[in-house]
């Protein structure tokens, strides 16, 4: 899955709770990015200084869908994406 990176200015996401500017060095606007991983609905992918990080989506149009359902597949069988079973008290 490939995705180009539409935003014009730094990005701002909220990352557990705290807004975060994302520098202008971690994306290239208009660059195509290959998807490594979905998680938690988030696109994991590697960014302008060779290491990988999560980014939402919004931040992303998807240039090339091959392979998304099966990324997606993975991503909802994580262990976040299933519902915590209850324990019963003995």
């Amino acid at each position: 899955m490939k995705i180009k990176y539409c935003s014009t200015e730094n990005a701002k996401i909220n990352l557990n709770g705290v807004n975060t500017e994302l520098s202008s060095n971690d994306l290239t606007e208009n660059e195509i990015y290959d998807v490594i991983s979905i998680e938690n609905g988030w696109y994991r992918i590697t960014d302008d200084s060779d290491d990988d990080y999560l980014y939402p989506p919004e931040l992303f149009e998807i240039t090339d869908d091959s392979g998304y359902e099966e990324l997606k597949r993975r991503d909802e069988n994580r262990e976040w994406a299933k519902p915590k079973k209850e324990e019963k008290n003995a």
